[in-house]
């Protein structure tokens, strides 16, 4: 899917960030410096700053140390460090958004349309087998065709991540079959028993034996009442639901998640940044020979 080619993406900087990394190499990069040097580093670094900043500097509570250098040895002055700072945190925020947010939208909507595909499936399949079983067994079916569509309610409700356990759904499912179908032997028998005494039976109809009719399911379900096709079904269910349901919701939950990591990028606190900035820092400085930074 498309979601998957923009992954790449997050690890490319835009040309901004490049820009960035650069000017403060430049400003990191000359221990001792001569005034004429820092004068163009500042001069270099204000144009870049008016350029992309729109609102004033950090406030005056900032006390974290973006460029911890001992004084006499830097281009790095106070202003300047509060300065790298809002900018940083505003570069973050935009490169985040451009990176993340077209990811997480391809993500939702791959997760809708999947999600989409899944429960039309299902429900097709419920009205098929249901046109056909009420064909096939009409009112036999009919009054017993509750716990048919609570059994594929069942299944959305687990391809929706609001249950487990497919596999003890599938037994139950099968287990209240041979249920349903003992209690329709057992009236089949009443009835017959009944036509054949013509004394009238004091009191009504007698309830069913709820004791025999879990018996008699449990010794049905011995005897391979479904000829494995309660197996095989619950195999194919096992190898085929689960895939279906974990790629879904982990599209839709990380898509949740980067829009998340892009809300909370707006509102980090000074540490965090801090820790962000220097980890920049030392990118820069594996790089080594080519920038050389100095802190």
């Amino acid at each position: 899917m498309r979601c998957w080619q923009l992954i790449p993406q997050l690890f490319r900087p835009s040309s901004s960030c490049y820009l960035l990394i650069l000017l403060l190499s430049l400003i990191w990069n000359i221990l001792p410096t001569s005034g004429l040097d820092c004068a163009k580093a500042k001069r270099d670094w204000l144009t870049y700053r008016y350029k992309v900043m729109v609102t004033g500097a950090v406030a005056s509570s900032y006390t974290q140390s973006v460029c911890p250098i001992p004084e006499g040895n830097s281009c790095c002055d106070k202003q300047m460090e509060m300065d790298i700072f809002a900018v940083g945190e505003r570069e973050l925020s935009n490169s985040l958004a451009s990176w993340l947010i077209p990811v997480a939208e391809q993500m939702e909507s791959d997760s809708v349309a999947l999600d989409y595909f899944f429960r039309s499936d299902l429900t097709e399949a419920r009205n098929r087998l249901h046109e056909a079983f009420s064909g096939i067994y009409g009112y036999n079916y009919k009054v017993n065709h509750a716990f048919f569509f609570q059994f594929f309610n069942d299944l959305e409700a687990y391809m929706a991540g609001r249950r487990g356990d497919l596999g003890q759904l599938v037994t139950s499912f099968f287990a209240q079959l041979r249920t349903s179908i003992v209690v329709l032997m057992e009236k089949a028998e009443g009835a017959a028993a009944g036509g054949m005494n013509s004394a009238p039976a004091s009191g009504g109809a007698a309830p069913p034996d709820t004791q025999r009719i879990n018996c008699l399911s449990e010794a049905l379900g011995k005897q391979n009442a479904f000829d494995l096709t309660d197996v095989h079904l619950k195999e194919q269910f096992l190898q085929v639901y689960p895939p279906a349901r974990m790629l879904v919701n982990s599209l839709a939950a990380t898509a949740k998640l980067l829009r998340t990591v892009v809300e909370d990028s707006s509102g980090r606190d000074e540490e965090c940044m801090d820790v962000e900035t220097r980890s920049v820092r030392l990118a820069l400085y594996s790089v080594g020979s080519v920038f050389r930074p100095q802190w």
